[in-house]
């Protein structure tokens, strides 16, 4: 299954290409690229929202299919610099990889707060979508992320189409909301879920890449995703860190120190 694969610039530059993987609406306050489109300090930013792309999806795509789509259409852009946020982290790492291998450099990959999902942790986002829809009672059929990812997917989706056609009935809602319910909402959370589970599935290498993170004082260190030594810890909460100008303007410093040294 393929998806989509789009690139918006959101702010011009003579400098070159930087790249950032956000997640626009999914949680408000943590767009990331209105950030780093304050100041750019002459480099061009380029934004991939991968949770927008796989909502017209219409299955189950795989993180490095992801990867390698971002790429195809970042050829170009020669990217200096990909940055990613929280749970695009793995994302971020996969994209830089396959911009390394078809081209003559490896862009510096800066995260901010990056986190892993688990299994474990794609089932309790699922069921928060459930509550969102007032659902408590188990699923109609078992849902397994720990398994095939596309199986859990499919299983997922129907789910939560059961659970907004319930909910639009329980609050006698007319036919224009409820089918912004049944499908847009839906397909919205299927998409989220779906890039959680690829994510879950997926293990990240990395190891010729430079990677710099920045930290919030309140998060731990994703194992198997960065070595300590490239984090730099902030005095920050972690709510705070997406939308804090000293976040923007570290940035944009590891970015030039990267550049300096090529």
């Amino acid at each position: 299954m393929s998806a989509r694969s789009s690139i918006e610039q959101v702010a011009g530059g003579a400098r070159a290409n930087v790249l950032s993987v956000s997640f626009t609406g999914v949680e408000l306050g943590r767009d990331l690229d209105s950030l780093l489109a304050k100041e750019t300090r002459g480099f061009a930013l380029h934004r991939i929202d991968p949770l927008g792309d796989l909502t017209a999806a219409p299955g189950y795509v795989s993180l490095p299919a992801m990867a390698r789509g971002y790429a195809e259409q970042a050829a170009g852009l020669a990217p200096i610099a990909v940055i990613g946020y929280c749970t695009a982290a793995t994302l971020t790492l996969a994209l830089a990889e396959e911009l390394a291998a078809a081209g003559d450099r490896a862009p510096l990959v800066v995260l901010l707060d990056p986190l892993r999902p688990t299994p474990a942790s794609v089932a309790r986002s699922f069921e928060d979508r459930r509550r969102a829809f007032g659902r408590t009672e188990p699923p109609v059929a078992d849902v397994d992320c720990q398994g095939d990812p596309g199986t859990a997917l499919r299983a997922m989706a129907s789910q939560l189409a059961l659970d907004a056609t319930a909910f639009a009935a329980d609050n006698e809602m007319d036919a224009e909301d409820a089918d912004a319910i049944t499908t847009e909402l839906v397909a919205r959370y299927r998409a989220w879920l779906g890039f959680l589970l690829a994510t879950a599935h997926h293990a990240p290498a990395g190891d010729a890449l430079a990677v710099r993170c920045l930290m919030s004082r309140d998060r731990e260190i994703p194992a198997a995703l960065v070595d300590p030594p490239s984090v730099r810890r902030l005095a920050l909460p972690a709510e705070e860190l997406p939308g804090a100008d000293a976040v923007r303007e570290l940035v944009f410093e590891m970015i030039e120190a990267g550049a300096s040294h090529v």
